[in-house]
């Protein structure tokens, strides 16, 4: 261990060359800081192993005790952070426990790095940070949604971002990611109940995607362009029908409904083929006559447990509502309210 940063990015390089003297290929040199990473590394190797961001090949993980060299690329040096300031933070984020993590894209590129305190219920991030990257906005809003998320499953009501140096990137798109500044740190506020639509929280993603539309916030789904029950704004429910391939019939998730356009196939994948995955075929087989109606829909949430079709038969005896619908049905407030909260009861049916 040396606090001298020439030595450590002389030696360690070298060190990670030496295969065919294994005892010196097995020394590390670190700050004495990163002991403390080392260590929570070695103790739970699990909690560092990268996993998926939202289904992409994005990977997220904790940065382990060697990628000092990593986490300081993201000096932001255009607005006057000095190498010494982010590395004396990033010490103390070592010696204090506080996870930082790495985000990379598929091709192993750091694209983003952040840290997380619980204190109390507030979920501290100290640093937030972007690198100029072409899915920087998409991860970035990501990032600000997922950590809602943590701070809902940690217990905490609010989100404070903390982080000076800010990057250019974030503060284009917080504002739309429900973050209010007050001073000179955002705040989000966590509202884990469901109630009226001021208490809705937000949610994830449905659909397994590539990278660019799974990390997004907005997504279109197509039906035939009939009448139906379907209003705008308005909460889904979405049924998954019982078949050989996916099971027995259940409820997965809900998604909030911003707005229905109605058109031919064609016009409608023009404007809108950039939310989903769906080809002007896939368009064209769900038409009728020729027109579609193509449903925006944001903020898509997975339940944390799906809701089988026999839960729903026996919420429907008191509460009243349809069968299970083979297309777009109003059901009761109260009856979806009851399905949501059925969806978030996690396995240890908290």
């Amino acid at each position: 261990m040396t606090w001298d940063e020439g030595l450590r990015n002389v030696i360690a390089p070298i060190l990670l060359q030496l295969e065919d003297v294994p005892e010196a290929a097995q020394l590390r040199v670190l700050d004495p800081n990163r002991l403390y990473v080392l260590l929570d590394e070695l103790a739970h190797a699990a909690a560092y192993r990268p996993d998926s961001l939202e289904g992409t090949e994005f990977r997220s993980g904790r940065a382990g005790a060697g990628e000092e060299t990593v986490l300081m690329a993201f000096l932001d040096i255009e607005r006057g952070e000095r190498r010494t300031d982010l590395r004396d933070r990033l010490g103390e984020f070592a010696r204090t426990r506080k996870h930082h993590l790495i985000v990379r894209a598929p091709d192993g590129t750091p694209v983003a790095c952040y840290a997380t305190e619980l204190d109390g219920g507030v979920l501290r991030v100290p640093l937030l940070r972007l690198a100029d990257h072409a899915t920087a906005g998409t991860v970035g809003r990501q990032l600000l949604w997922l950590l809602r998320k943590q701070a809902r499953t940690s217990g905490a009501q609010v989100v404070e971002i903390g982080d000076p140096y800010l990057c250019v990137s974030f503060e284009r798109i917080i504002g739309y990611e429900s973050y209010q500044r007050v001073g000179q740190n955002w705040y989000s506020c966590v509202v884990d109940v469901l109630g009226t639509a001021a208490q809705v929280g937000r949610p994830e993603l449905l659909l397994s995607r590539r990278a660019d539309i799974a990390l997004g916030r907005e997504q279109v789904h197509y039906r035939s362009g009939r009448g139906s029950a379907l209003r705008e704004p308005s909460r889904v429910v979405w049924y998954v029908s019982q078949s050989s391939t996916t099971g027995s019939g259940r409820f997965i998730g809900t998604s909030l409904l911003d707005g229905i356009d109605k058109g031919r196939a064609e016009t409608l994948f023009a404007t809108c083929s950039h939310y989903g995955v769906f080809r002007l075929s896939d368009i064209r087989a769900a038409a009728k006559d020729g027109y579609a109606q193509a449903l925006r829909l944001s903020d898509t949430e997975l339940f944390a447990s799906d809701v089988p079709r026999h839960a729903d038969d026996r919420l429907r005896k008191p509460l009243g509502g349809p069968q299970v619908p083979l297309s777009p049905t109003r059901i009761a407030n109260q009856l979806f309210a009851e399905l949501y909260a059925l969806g978030q009861r996690r396995e240890d049916g908290k």
